[in-house]
């Protein structure tokens, strides 16, 4: 978006504001606009942090997913052999 600094001090003092008046205006307007503004360049790095951010959080999960599965196999062969001693017990 682009802010036509020149342009909007004409059509201040057009309305009745004074030169220094005007300028003053639209420096304050210029400057928020310009701290406010995302330009492509800012939602590009945004995109790539973003993919990169998927990525990690993707490879993470599927960590944790073998771990679970690798405990969650644990238990079930720690239990069968408690039922297995359990059986053996009962007479």
């Amino acid at each position: 978006m682009l802010f036509d600094t020149h342009r909007a001090v004409k059509d201040l003092e057009e309305a009745g504001f004074g030169e220094a008046q005007a300028e003053a205006v639209v420096e304050m307007i210029g400057g928020a606009v310009g701290e406010n503004v995302a330009t492509k360049a800012d939602i590009e790095t945004l995109e790539r942090e973003m993919k990169a951010l998927e990525q990690r959080v993707t490879a993470e999960m599927k960590a944790l997913e073998q771990r679970m599965i690798i405990k969650l196999g644990a238990i079930v062969f720690a239990a069968s052999g408690v039922v297995i001693a359990l059986i053996k017990l009962i007479p």
